[in-house]
């Protein structure tokens, strides 16, 4: 999906935070997250795999 030039995802729906998490797995450059709310495991998930694989991690939660 294109959106101001800007290639992205949206996952919504059932399913989508184990699409996400699998996503995140194999992201080996970045991962950029926008939204209202961030799980505890979630927050796990990004810890870990920005101090070992050294992967970036951006987020918003607004």
């Amino acid at each position: 999906m294109w959106f101001n030039q800007a290639k992205c995802d949206i996952y919504m729906g059932t399913g989508a935070g184990s699409k996400l998490l699998q996503e995140m797995a194999n992201a080996q450059h970045s991962v950029k997250r926008s939204s209202p709310y961030l799980s505890p495991k979630l927050v796990q998930e990004l810890i870990w795999l920005h101090h070992v694989t050294q992967v970036n991690i951006y987020f918003m939660v607004f």
